[in-house]
């Protein structure tokens, strides 16, 4: 299965729907089997309470930086980033 969307497109589409409750908004973009796609926008400074989802991670930064704890690491991201990790992480 191929999926094909407009990141910049769907990104717009969130900015669209400010003020954000909470300081952040997402939209689930692909949904199959154990695989999620989902952009986020967040306002600056906004934290993302941890949480704990199977599977493997993949983040791309496309504004701004965030800095994401899986485990017991921690990294600074501007761009992409991906890790097999089945745990809790933070953002």
């Amino acid at each position: 299965m191929f999926s094909e969307f407009d990141l910049t497109g769907e990104i717009a589409k969130l900015e669209l729907r400010r003020p954000w409750r909470g300081g952040m908004e997402s939209s689930v973009l692909v949904k199959v089997g154990d695989m999620r796609v989902v952009v986020f926008a967040m306002d600056q400074a906004r934290k993302m309470n941890e949480h704990h989802a199977a599977g493997t991670v993949s983040v791309h930064v496309s504004r701004g930086g965030v800095r994401l704890r899986v485990g017991e690491e921690e990294v600074r991201l501007g761009g992409w980033w991906v890790a097999g990790y089945r745990g809790r992480r933070e953002a």
